[in-house]
């Protein structure tokens, strides 16, 4: 007797427990990946942003300007490029190819 009471109680704790860890609506069902990214992504725009504390670093500061002066030159040399000019060209050299460029594209207002 004491058995087979034992044995109800077993699967009535089993029964039990695996209800209580099944997910019971669509709700509690876990998040695909894709929704799951969208929900991370907008809690970390949330997140206000901290300054770079290593931004003021002497090192640091001298690779910034550094950087910065070979981007200047990098777009500079494609703009020479574009005209047809050598990086060293003067301002005259560069005048007078843009007028006769100018010049060239006087038909269309879109060819300026």
């Amino acid at each position: 007797m004491k058995l087979l009471a034992l044995a109800a109680v077993l699967a009535a704790s089993t029964a039990t427990t695996t209800l209580a860890f099944s997910p019971s609506s669509p709700l509690q069902q876990p998040l695909t990946g894709q929704t799951r990214s969208l929900s991370l992504q907008s809690s970390l725009t949330a997140l206000p942003s901290l300054p770079n504390p290593y931004k003021n670093l002497p090192w640091v500061t001298e690779r910034e300007r550094i950087r910065h002066e070979r981007s200047i030159t990098h777009d500079n040399a494609a703009l020479f490029r574009e005209l047809g000019l050598p990086e060293d060209a003067t301002y005259e050299e560069v005048k007078a190819k843009t007028d006769h460029l100018i010049d060239l594209a006087e038909g269309g207002v879109k060819k300026k």
